[in-house]
Formats: C-alpha cells, structure tokens, sequence
C-alpha cells in the first residue's frame, strides 16, 4: 500500500494546482493553523527540481504574508484572536516569557523564531501585541523564512534524482522519522525559545 502513496504525492505536487495550496498553507501556517508547508514544499521540489527556487519564493511569500496577517491579529485583535491562539500554542507563562524576550531583544526573536520549528504564528502575533516596528517586523520575516525555505529547496536541488529516489525506497521511514524530528524539534524550540 505505501509504495503507492509517494508515486501520488510525487503526481500530485506536479500538479498546476500545487503552487497556489503551497501558497495558503504557508499562509495559514504563520497566522493561524498548526500546519508545515514542508509537507508540500519537499515533494513539490522533488517533483520539479527545475522549479525549486521558485517553490521556496511562493512558500517565503505565503508564510511572509502569513506572518503580516498574525502581526495584525496582535496588533488589533489581541483579546478575541490572539490571546487565545497564542494561549493555545504554549500557555500563559510562555506568553509572558516570549514578550520578556521581546522587550529584551525586539525583532532578533521574529529572526530566531523564523527559523525555528516553533510555530512561528507565536511570533508574529506577539510581535503584533507588542507593537514591534512593522518594517523591521516584516524584514526579519523576509530574512527568516526565506532562509529556512530557500536552503531546504536547494538542499532537494542538490541532491536531485538520488535523493528522490532513496526518498521514495525509504518513504515510510522518511515520512516517521521527519514527524519525529518536528516533534522533538518543536519540543525542544519551546523550551529553548519560550
């Protein structure tokens, strides 16, 4: 049965309709759902090494725009949205110490929480809440998610057909082992981090 999934998933990201889902969610992921665009971002790539530049820019500006809608939900919609998301994603205390860190360190932590596996819609609405520089706030996104989308896509360029290939021959595997790691990643980011 799982040796049939990756050729769908493979078909599928070739898809015309693959770039404008990666695009929302992208988007939803650094506003509001607990999503990961790497679930489309890495087949995507896989599927069409040639567009893989161009997969991580519509995923950088999903999650960037993403981003702008959090920091807005922060900004005005704190006590009906934002509270509650965030109180959501980490509590009270871990609110508290994230805009402790804000306060410290302003829009290094939209940097660092961009690259992490922590969602980043914890950043961009506290970001929001805090009233952080909105053009500062948007650069460091920029610079953030670009990074993390742009080194994956060209991580999958690189390693071409035989990374697909051994991709598909261990895709159960791959698909357990990249839960773990965003499991224990997102875990450890939360201490770290928050």
């Amino acid at each position: 049965m799982f040796h049939k999934i990756f050729p769908w998933v493979m078909k599928m990201a070739a898809s015309s309709r693959a770039m404008p889902v990666l695009f929302f969610v992208s988007f939803i992921e650094a506003s509001v759902l607990p999503v990961s665009p790497y679930a489309l971002l890495v087949p995507m790539v896989l599927a069409t090494p040639v567009r893989g530049m161009l997969i991580a820019f519509w995923c950088t500006a999903g999650t960037v725009l993403g981003g702008v809608l959090g920091y807005l939900i922060g900004y005005w919609a704190w006590e009906f949205i934002g509270h509650p998301l965030v109180l959501a994603y980490g509590g009270e205390d871990h609110y508290q110490h994230l805009r402790d860190l804000f306060n410290q360190y302003d829009v290094w932590i939209v940097l660092i929480g961009g690259i992490t596996p922590v969602p980043f819609k914890i950043f961009t609405i506290t970001a929001g809440a805090m009233k952080v520089n909105f053009l500062t706030f948007l650069l460091s996104s920029i610079l953030s998610r670009s990074l993390r989308f742009f080194l994956v896509a060209g991580a999958l360029m690189w390693g071409g057909d035989p990374l697909r290939v051994w991709i598909e021959r261990h895709f159960v595997k791959v698909v357990l082992g990249g839960l773990l790691f965003l499991v224990i990643a997102f875990l450890v980011g939360i201490k770290f981090i928050i």
